[in-house]
C-alpha cells in the first residue's frame, strides 16, 4: 500500500445520519450544504453524486511523520 485516508468517524456518521434524513424527507442535495455539528459546509458533487464533506488527507510513508496520533 502506498497511502491511506483517514475519516473523522464521528463526523462521518453525522454526515451520513443527515443525508439519510434528507432522502428519506425527499429533498434533494444543494452544491453546498450547512450540516449541524460540522464545521464546514458539505459539497455535492451532482455528477459523481457524492457529498464531500472536507478535503480529504492522503497519508503516505513520506508526510506520517507529520501528524502526531
Amino acid at each position: 500500500m502506498a497511502s491511506t485516508v483517514l475519516w473523522d468517524v464521528p463526523k462521518l456518521g453525522q454526515l451520513t445520519v443527515w443525508a439519510m434524513k434528507q432522502i428519506l424527507d425527499a429533498k434533494s442535495f444543494a452544491p453546498e450544504n450547512s450540516v449541524s455539528g460540522l464545521d464546514q459546509p458539505v459539497r455535492f458533487d451532482a455528477a459523481s453524486r457524492t457529498l464531500v464533506m472536507a478535503r480529504r488527507r492522503v497519508f503516505t510513508k513520506a508526510n506520517i511523520g507529520n501528524y502526531n496520533f
